[in-house]
This record gives structure tokens, sequence and C-alpha cells, in this order.
């Protein structure tokens, strides 16, 4: 059964290779065919304007630098791979960590989901906008998923979508409640307020993208 896991990965991480483009900055980023849901989505953005806005006003001109949404993305995806030593293992390693493995999207669903109404769940929506990521994090994901989550369907989007709301929950303070798509959901969403320790709080995780060196 493990073996046809490893075929099936390896399988993905060729794929993944083929489809990378180089970009201007000498990196392998791809198309990774998963979404954010709607909701996240928008929440992303709205953090990284409040995000942007709080630089701009605290920093000279000559050395504010906005954080793009991918850098951001891919820094808080590395962030979680990195934090739960996940990053530096081959997959062979990860296959004989897998009992660990398994049990961290056991606590990333408690984290993100527990107490909620699970009719609730059913209102998430599939967003239309992709992830457009590095070749070195969708590797990770595509090593990952079946281990953390096996023979769930959508598992990539799933972790992807995990990860995210974990880090606003963590980073942020916020509610597991303004994840739900609904009219409470959306509003706590658009009415929180995000302080200066929420945007400090994002200099302090690991990256992968180093957009530290004009911010901090």
């Amino acid at each position: 059964m493990m073996d046809d896991v490893i075929k099936e990965i390896e399988e993905h991480l060729e794929k993944a290779k083929k489809r990378a483009k180089l970009t201007n900055k000498d990196v392998l980023k791809v198309q990774s065919g998963i979404y954010f849901e709607n909701h996240l989505n928008h929440l992303i953005i709205i953090y990284l304007g409040n995000m942007n806005d709080y630089l701009k006003a605290n920093k000279e001109a000559k050395t504010f630098k906005n954080v793009l949404k991918t850098d951001f993305i891919d820094n808080v995806l590395y962030d979680y791979f990195k934090s739960n030593k996940l990053w530096d293992l081959t997959l062979d390693e990860m296959i004989q960590d897998r009992e660990r493995i398994q049990n961290l999207g056991d606590t990333l669903l408690d984290k993100v989901y527990k107490g909620l109404p699970l009719r609730t769940l059913l209102r998430q929506q599939k967003g239309t906008v992709g992830l457009y990521t590095d070749l070195e994090i969708f590797n990770k994901i595509i090593e990952t998923t079946p281990l953390i989550f096996p023979k769930i369907s959508g598992n990539k989007a799933l972790l992807a979508n995990l990860i995210m709301k974990d880090y606003f929950l963590k980073n942020c303070e916020m509610s597991k409640e303004a994840f739900v798509a609904n009219s409470k959901g959306i509003a706590e969403m658009l009415n929180y307020k995000f302080t200066d320790k929420h945007f400090q709080n994002y200099f302090k995780i690991n990256k992968l993208t180093n957009d530290n060196f004009k911010n901090i």
C-alpha cells in the first residue's frame, strides 16, 4: 500500500517539475491547481492591504517595501513546514515519521474546526484564484498531503487552506468563526481590527522569501 503512495507522490513531483517556470528572479514557480476558499482569499487581501498601509505609515519612503501576496503565502506555508520539522525531511524520512505527521493533520483540523457546527463546513466555497507558489513549497505539499490527510479528496487544497487559517488564528488572534462563510463570519472578517502586533508577527516567522530586510 505504501509503495502505491510513494509511486503517486513521485509521479506528482515529476509533473510539477515539468510545469514549473523560471521567474525573472531565477526562482522556479508553479501553478499548483490548489484554490483557496473565497472567504479566506478575501481575508488575505484585506490583511495585506492593512499591513502595507501600516508599513508605509511607519517607514521612510526609501526603506518601505510592500509585502506581496505570493511572498506572504509562500512564507506562511514554509513557516508551517519548517516549524513542524517537515521541511528538511526527505520523502523516506517522512514516511518513517508518518504517524507524527498524521497527528499534525488532526491538530490542524481541531484548531480550525473544533467546536463549530458541522453544517458550517458545507458553506465553505472553493475560490477562483489558484495558488502560484515556489516549486519547493509545492513539492513539500505533494509529499505531505498523502501522509497528513490520507485518502481525502482535495487534500492538497485542504492542507493549504488550513495552514493559512492557522496563521490568522495564531498570529492575528482571530476566532475560528471568522472563517465560516455565513453572514456572521463575513461580518467578523470585514470588521476585524488588525493591530501593529498582528503585522509585526509576520516578520517573526520563518521565511523562504526574505522580505524582512526593509520592513523591520
